[in-house]
């Protein structure tokens, strides 16, 4: 949840209709900016310190170099691999 809201929070916003689109990213900044007890719950559920969360989350929104694509290899892609490798029983 909280990588989906930094991703909303930054404008990379599929599933929003184009006139919903700021409206879903300025409720995304609020939540981490305000850090109400959902985003703490959330944090903390994680295992994670909800100031350091925020903190991060605020620095990297603000950012204007924020790159737009995310490049990764499918889970299927990076099984494939570690397994050429030896690293992964072929049972998994």
């Amino acid at each position: 949840m909280i990588i989906h809201t930094l991703y909303e929070a930054s404008g990379r916003i599929a599933y929003a209709e184009k006139g919903e689109r700021e409206r879903v990213r300025q409720t995304a900044i609020a939540w981490f900016d305000e850090a109400n007890s959902d985003f703490c719950d959330v944090c903390d559920l994680a295992g994670l310190c909800p100031e350091v969360v925020r903190e991060g989350a605020l620095r990297l929104i603000e950012r204007p170099d924020l790159p737009r694509k995310r490049h990764t290899k499918s889970p299927k892609t990076a099984l494939r691999a570690t397994r050429r490798n030896g690293a992964v029983p072929a049972s998994i």
